[in-house]
């Protein structure tokens, strides 16, 4: 019965799901609920029966990909692939890896299933740390599997499936449930300072235990200001996402919040795919997807050895993501853990991200500026931000067709501005192409100024 609910064999919740009457009633929350049991099971299971349902998923999605989506049906066709067919690792690794620019510049039509996408299709966006924006779209199946998951995760940090979790949000993403009650946004880092009592409130008003979620740096930021002024925030645990989180930085946030950080590894178009155990060790949601090391010439790496993080995932049958490389560098290690659970742990590398310092002496993160590029996909394939000075700022931008209006450069100029400081001088170029680090990774922000980043000090600051 448990692992029927894992493959989901006919249980395909997409049809009735996509009228809004039924999106937030009983069954879909039972839906949920039996997900969330079966991965409370399986997460202990052996390894080997986690693999032989990795393989059944990863046939399925294949299969699915065949039969309704011109893309994957020419990738399968130019690798002489057949998925039904597809009956060890080996098979598979012959696929080629997947990236943001091979859904770039195509039809909708060619890269989603028009069936799913005709009832009802999420639509979002991201850039992440590769710098070159994307549209995709999920689909409510691929929700609800979500939700599950993080269902697992609050078991974790809070021992309740059920606790409700504050959603800290520079930009709308979907989280932990669709409450959006429980949703505090703040546009930018600079804002928390003018809403951190807001944010109290919220949290007062639930009466009652709460987790606190969000990007690492807004939470350091939370945990100052709550100690700068003496506010009583005190969630039961933090869950923090986004980027990576020195020993210190942590240390900080448990000291001022009175509570346990774990962090949780993530990206917009893929999902949960790795939280902290009660241990502090990355797992792997290995029911969810496959998650691969690769080298730089795309062959699979030896346990702990540092290499691109490749990922498949086995729900989001509207737009299928297929050996797709995250941007991420980390390892894989397959040593047991002392917390019990048998998925398999994952170390990122270089999830960093460098704050932006500004002429009020203010340091912001560069998560900022991701809003003011994804909010222009159409007419923008890659971007990057040089900070040259405190108040100096170079666009280099490589355009999705010839040339961008200078309209469309002053309404971006005016955006950053808005986001970081209104004093900041921006300039532009419009380039054929933005080179990738030595370690072939795309970088959407440099600072050139000589001051080590504030974000790398030992001890947080505003």
């Amino acid at each position: 019965m448990l692992k029927a609910i894992l493959l989901k064999r006919g249980m395909r919740s997409d049809r009735f799901l996509s009228y809004p009457f039924l999106r937030f009633s009983f069954l879909r929350n039972f839906i949920v609920a039996l997900d969330a049991y079966a991965l409370l099971q399986s997460q202990y299971w052996p390894r080997e029966d986690i693999k032989a349902i990795q393989l059944e998923r990863i046939r399925d999605i294949l299969t699915h990909a065949k039969e309704k989506i011109p893309f994957w049906r020419d990738k399968f066709a130019a690798a002489k692939i057949d998925p039904q067919k597809i009956s060890d690792w080996n098979e598979f690794l012959r696929l080629p890896i997947t990236y943001k620019t091979d859904f770039k510049s195509k039809p909708v039509a060619y890269f989603t299933d028009q069936d799913l996408f005709a009832q009802e299709h999420i639509t979002n966006t991201t850039s992440g740390s590769t710098a070159e924006p994307l549209i995709f779209f999920q689909d409510r199946h691929y929700e609800t599997r979500s939700l599950a998951i993080a269902r697992r995760i609050l078991k974790i940090v809070s021992r309740s499936t059920l606790l409700p979790v504050i959603q800290v949000r520079a930009r709308d993403r979907r989280g932990f449930d669709n409450n959006e009650n429980l949703w505090f946004h703040t546009y930018n880092h600079n804002q928390l300072k003018y809403r951190i009592n807001n944010l109290y409130q919220l949290a007062k008003n639930l009466k009652g235990p709460f987790v606190l979620y969000g990007f690492s740096s807004y939470l350091i930021e939370i945990a100052r200001l709550c100690s700068e002024r003496e506010i009583p925030l005190h969630p039961v645990a933090v869950i923090a996402t986004g980027e990576g989180l020195q020993p210190s930085q942590k240390e900080f946030i448990e000291s001022h919040l009175k509570t346990e950080v774990f962090n949780c590894y993530t990206t917009t178009e893929l999902g949960w795919l790795a939280q902290d155990c009660e241990e502090h060790n990355l797992h792997i949601n290995s029911e969810f997807a496959y998650v691969e090391i690769v080298d730089k010439d795309g062959m699979p790496l030896e346990n702990g050895k540092q290499g691109r993080v490749i990922v498949t995932t086995f729900d989001n049958k509207i737009m299928p993501f297929i050996r797709y490389d995250t941007g991420d560098l980390g390892s894989l290690f397959t040593e047991l853990c002392a917390c019990g659970r048998t998925l398999p742990q994952l170390k990122i590398i270089g999830r960093q991200v460098d704050m932006i310092v500004l002429p009020d002496n203010r340091t912001v993160p560069s998560l900022d500026i991701l809003g003011v590029f994804e909010k222009r996909l159409e007419f923008i394939r890659q971007y990057q931000l040089i900070q040259k000075n405190v108040d100096e700022f170079f666009v280099k931008i490589v355009p999705e067709k010839e040339t961008i209006g200078s309209d469309r450069l002053i309404a971006i100029a005016n955006h950053l501005r808005r986001n970081l400081h209104p004093g900041i001088r921006v300039e532009f170029e419009i380039v054929k192409e933005i080179p990738s680090t030595a370690s072939g990774k795309k970088i959407y922000f440099k600072s050139l100024i000589n001051a080590a980043s504030p974000h790398h000090k030992d001890a947080p600051t505003s």
